[in-house]
């Protein structure tokens, strides 16, 4: 990621001291460093695949289909979720400034992404530990989960904001309160992904990965309702719309996950006593 980030941004310079920059401008930035994570992951894959046994006996994974059912569903999830995005920019285009309202929406998701994409891979460490260290693991979730959101937090109530978003980011001030006003309602969903991260990565420990296809199924209704409601209702908001819908979205998410989560463990608990008590 270190060096990806270091190819985007020296290609940034490229784009901005030779003046080409437009529409597609991003969008090649964004490629060149999927090429350097994507080379230097195949380099640093087929390193440790030399270094892993053959066979492993206590590993219950055998055959290709086991691996697809598991996997099948993360393709359906992906896909559902993708749509997410498009459908908030379509209702985005109906708010009362529209080029406000996308821009402002734009910049507040991608600070947002920058502050969540430290703590998006709490499920690797629920797929590593829990199974060995649940308490631990648990503790550590609730430990982390809430710093994007005191970290977001403290970047749209004090100066910090508004100068990255207007020194940093390039946004004159209109855009950027509109940017800050976005961030403010972001914080819902800083608030929620860590623990959405948590339940997939528990979900995918007991092969449920089926469930993820709900909830993220849920995770759209909701995101359609809220943006075109508040469109409807109120275009004004501009870009806090689509961060409204995003944010709801993901609490429904949530919420869906924690059912699941917690039918399946209240499961497990009753099979273990059934079990114990040999009735």
């Amino acid at each position: 990621m270190i060096i990806r980030l270091i190819g985007m941004y020296l290609l940034s310079l490229v784009f901005i001291h030779t003046g080409y920059i437009n529409a597609k401008t991003g969008a090649y930035i964004f490629l060149f460093g999927m090429m350097i994570e994507s080379a230097v992951s195949f380099i640093e894959g087929r390193v440790l695949v030399k270094k892993m046994i053959k066979k492993d006996p206590t590993h219950h994974v055998e055959r290709k289909s086991q691996v697809f059912r598991f996997y099948y569903p993360l393709i359906i999830s992906s896909l559902i979720i993708v749509m997410v995005g498009p459908l908030i920019n379509i209702f985005l285009g109906r708010t009362a400034e529209i080029e406000l309202a996308i821009a402002a929406y734009a910049l507040a998701l991608s600070v947002t992404q920058l502050f969540l994409s430290f703590f998006s891979y709490v499920h690797q460490i629920v797929l590593t530990f829990y199974k060995d260290h649940p308490k631990k693991v648990r503790q550590f979730t609730l430990l982390v989960g809430f710093i994007p959101t005191l970290l977001l937090a403290l970047f749209c109530f004090t100066p910090i904001g508004s100068f990255v978003v207007e020194h940093l980011l390039g946004a004159n001030e209109r855009l950027m309160l509109a940017t800050l006003d976005t961030l403010k309602v972001f914080l819902i969903m800083a608030l929620v992904f860590p623990f959405i991260d948590f339940c997939n990565g528990i979900l995918m420990i007991r092969n449920q990965t089926n469930s993820m296809v709900i909830s993220q199924s849920m995770n759209l209704v909701i995101t359609f309702i809220v943006v075109a409601g508040m469109t409807a209702f109120a275009p004004t908001w501009n870009g806090m719309i689509g961060a409204m819908a995003q944010s709801l979205g993901m609490v429904a998410e949530l919420a869906v996950l924690m059912v699941i989560v917690l039918k399946a463990k209240r499961a497990i608990v009753v099979k273990r006593k059934v079990e114990d008590t040999g009735v």
